[in-house]
């Protein structure tokens, strides 16, 4: 099978630390930051209403808590991910309070890698899809 990164083998130690490093927090399948106790969000947020909220009497912005000196939102800042001073490793970044491979545009996360479902014989037209021998994948449909 011919694998495919989109900046060199790099991305296989990245997606392998970021598959190790998985940091319990809010998940994100409506576009909120869900939760069902303080566990589940990132250090100094609360679970409140099922959301993930930074506390009021923070001093800092809604959705942000304060790291040291500065404040910032844990959910989306690739330097305090999920936890002050916890940083995504390079080509990551912050979806959730979880370090995370975004794929750039035209390409599909499938495992840890991110595909063209276009024109990919393996995951053609969606991540798993593969074409039979003698089968190319041509504009996501497999055809001879």
């Amino acid at each position: 099978m011919e694998q495919r990164w989109t900046n060199g083998p790099g991305w296989a130690l990245i997606a392998l630390g970021w598959i190790l490093s998985a940091v319990p927090a809010c998940s994100s399948n409506d576009g909120t930051d869900t939760c069902g106790t303080d566990a589940d969000c990132p250090s100094g947020y609360k679970c409140t209403g099922g959301r993930c909220v930074a506390p009021a009497s923070s001093g800092c912005p809604d959705g942000q808590v304060p790291c040291g000196s500065s404040c910032f939102d844990l959910l989306r800042d690739p330097k305090n991910c999920g936890a002050c001073g916890s940083p995504c490793n390079s080509g990551l970044v912050c979806k959730n309070g979880a370090c995370a491979i975004e794929c750039a545009a035209g390409l599909t996360l499938c495992g840890a890698q991110c595909i063209s479902t276009q024109d990919d014989a393996n995951n053609c037209g969606t991540c798993g899809t593969v074409c039979t021998a003698g089968v190319r994948c041509a504009l996501g449909i497999c055809v001879k």
